[in-house]
Order: structure tokens, then sequence, then C-alpha cells
């Protein structure tokens, strides 16, 4: 599709009222401006015709060969061309910059035209976009100080320009047409590392702490969040306290990501808090296998052995995404190693095969301890009861070990327990007269 822009014939009328300041050109130039706007014809050719402060910036008809959003077509006459050309090397002469001969003309323009009016006007391009890649900042200026307004797109592209913005932040918020669509559009910006938070500081000084909070959070969503920009976001004032869907804070996306430094300052309150599926930020560092924002956690005091909403502690979940160098870190350093389903049973039966054997061993001895032609009944008790002794202190030893796993078990393995310790005591009570008939 070819963009065509028709210079109207009025033009060079215009211009030569500006530069004689003849009131009457320039007001004839003006009221016999055609409609603003464009139109497309069968070949698909797209015309437009823009407000006489645009053509003002170009001062004259652009050649075809020059880079521009149009092609630029003139309906006015080769006198009025030629007078445009001396005109231009007139101002040449002087020594005057373009952008000082547009200023030149923009003086005795908006004493007869609405500057802030045809800045507004919807068109295909920008005036501001204009001025900005011609780098007309003082035309800019000026049209600013006229009461032109800026959309969105116009303040994050001259924000841009570190010179101007103490000029442009004299007008923001109130000459900005759209303050949410700008304030969205910055808090974008800010969330993809780029340098905004004075301007939304000029937007919305209140809610300027909720906005850093959410585009903490945002910015440390994206995939190649940098831990630069998040602290740059604490450094002005985010505490990490917004939260997402799914339940998760800054120090959770901050601690998956092994940006340490972000996790130690906003640590605090937020180092125990859980998201929808139970998991804390020390979860989350052994998801990104975060080996050293794991080892910071727990010297910061992390319950380590917390579990999520599918019962996995950190060692656990660990194990179950084979984390290795974590596992290694976990035991070695922290001696926070854990069973898995099948360590857990086999120590849990261990355990009480040790209370079953100890509550056998009464009966056992009982059996011979009755037997009159036994003749070794106090070696044999003694000996029962040393094996009971032993199991039984196997057993204690074995259920306090800090592995151990803590389940409900059925009552039958707890009246075990029970028996256990009442056969121990009845063979030490054995034991005891079998030691007297020794001694006789």
């Amino acid at each position: 599709m070819e963009q065509v822009l028709i210079w109207p014939k009025e033009y060079p009328l215009l211009v030569k009222g500006l530069v004689e300041q003849n009131g009457a050109f320039i007001l004839d130039a003006l009221e016999a401006w055609p409609s603003c706007g464009t139109s497309e014809d069968d070949q698909g050719v797209v015309s437009t015709v823009l407000p006489p402060l645009y053509y003002l910036q170009w001062m004259k008809p652009l050649e075809p060969f020059e880079a521009c959003y149009y092609q630029h077509i003139a309906e006015f006459d080769e006198a009025a061309q030629r007078y445009l050309m001396q005109l231009s090397q007139h101002f040449e002469a002087a020594e005057m910059a373009q952008e000082s001969q547009v200023l030149t003309l923009l003086g005795p323009f908006s004493g007869y035209s609405d500057i802030a009016a045809q800045a507004t006007v919807d068109t295909s391009i920008s005036l501001f976009k204009l001025l900005y890649d011609k780098r007309y900042f003082n035309v800019i200026a000026f049209c600013l100080e006229q009461g032109a307004t800026l959309s969105a797109d116009d303040v994050m592209l001259l924000w841009q320009e570190l010179e101007f913005r103490e000029k442009l932040t004299k007008h923001i918020p109130q000459q900005v047409r759209n303050v949410d669509t700008l304030e969205t559009a910055v808090c974008e910006a800010i969330s993809q590392g780029e340098d905004f938070y004075t301007l939304l500081e000029l937007i919305n000084e209140n809610d300027v702490k909720e906005k850093l909070e959410e585009a903490l959070l945002a910015h440390l969503s994206l995939e190649n969040a940098k831990q630069s920009m998040a602290i740059r976001f604490i450094e002005q004032g985010a505490k990490g306290s917004a939260v997402n869907s799914l339940g998760e804070k800054a120090i959770h996306l901050a601690a998956q990501k092994g940006f340490m430094d972000v996790v130690e300052q906003l640590q605090g309150e937020s180092i125990e808090q859980a998201d929808s599926k139970g998991n804390k930020p020390i979860h989350h560092a052994v998801i990104g296998n975060a080996l050293p924002v794991v080892k910071r956690l727990i010297q910061l005091g992390a319950d380590a052995k917390s579990k999520n909403q599918d019962g996995l502690s950190v060692y656990g979940l660990s194990v179950s995404l084979r984390r290795t160098a974590i596992i290694k870190s976990l035991e070695s350093d922290f001696n926070l190693k854990e069973l898995t389903p099948e360590e857990e049973f086999q120590k849990i039966r261990i355990a009480h095969v040790l209370s079953m054997m100890t509550s056998l061993m009464l009966p056992g001895v009982l059996f011979f301890f009755f037997d009159d032609g036994f003749a070794y009944k106090s070696e044999v008790t003694l000996g029962f009861t040393a094996l009971a002794v032993t199991f039984l202190i196997l057993g204690i030893k074995l259920k306090r070990d800090e592995s151990y796993p803590i389940k409900g078990h059925p009552w039958s393995l707890g009246l075990l327990g029970v028996l256990s310790w009442l056969s121990v005591i009845g063979l030490i009570g054995l034991s005891v007269i079998a030691v007297l008939a020794l001694l006789r």
C-alpha cells in the first residue's frame, strides 16, 4: 500500500503570509485549507492531508528519494515551488538551522491557529513522533507551551531523551490525553527493565509504591529477568508484598531464579511465606536448582523440614527432582537426610520386629524356667534377659533417631511396645531370682 502526502495548494500562501507577517494571507490559506484525513483510490494508494502545523516541520516537499513515511506530492505550481526553494536558500544563507527556521514560522502561526488542536488531530503519524525523529526538541517544547497534549506513546518516546526530561516533566500528567494508558505502559516498561521510575511518580504519586510492587513481581516473572533490575525496584521502595495468581511473592520467584541478593533483601517475614501449593521460598530454590540460595535460606532460619501440599520437605523435593548437589549439601552441611517411603517402611518394620523379639523373650524363658528337667535355667534366663535388654535399647535408639518417620500406627503395634517393656521387666525379675540361686 502506497502512502502519499498531499501538499495543498494553499501552503505557499500560508508560508508567504508567515514570512511577511501578512495576516490576510495567513487567514485566507487557513480558511481554504482542505479537510484533513485520508482516502484510498482503486489502485490502493492512500492519500493523506495533514493539518498545516505538520507541513511547517518539513518546510517544503521532500524529494522522492528522501526517507519518509509518505511520498510527498505537491498540488501547487512550479512558481510556488521556486518560492519555497528561494525561501529555503535565504534561511541557509542566514546560517539558520532547520529547527530555527521552523520556530521562526511557528511564532506568527500560533497567533492565527490553535497549535494544540492541530497537534491532536488523529493522523497516521504522530506530530511528536515526527518532531522526535527530526530531533526538533525546541519545537516540541514550543508546542507543549502552546497547550498541545501528548498520547501515551508520545510520552514514552520523548522520555527516552534524557536531556529533554526536565522540560517534559512540567507538562505531565496535565497534558497527557490518557493517563491510565500511560500508567499501564510505564509499568510494563519498568517490568521489562527500563528506567521509568520518575515518570511513574509523575503520573500517580499516590499509587507508585503499589505499582512498584506489581512491577517487581512482573519483572521476576520474566524468563530473562535480571537481578540488578530487581534490586533497583527494591531500592525504589518495593518490599515484595505483591502476590500473583499462584500465591507467589517476589521472594519465591527470586529464590527460584537464584537471585541471592534479592532473597536476602526480601527475606524478613516472607521467608516462611507459602504459595498456593504450600511451597515456601526454600522449596522454590530447590525447584530452580539454586543451591547457594537453599543454603543461605537455611542459615537465615528457613524451616527445611516444612512440607508442601504434596507432603514433600526440602529434602524430599530435592530427591523427587533429582537435585544431587542440593541433596549432598543437605546431608553433609545440615544433617537433613530423610528416608524414602521404602526406607521408612523398612525402619518401622525393624523397630517393631525388635519389639516383638523382646516380647517373646519372656515366654521363652518361662518355658525353660519352669521345666524341672532343664539344668541351665539361670544361664538361659540371664542370656535371654541380656538379649531382651539389647533389643529394647536398639528399638528405642531407632525410634529416637531424627530420621525415624513420625506416623500413626495400629493399636496392636502400640500394644506390642508395651509388651516388650513388660517382657524386659519380667526378665529382670527372673534374672534377679536366678542370680540369687547361683549365689547360694
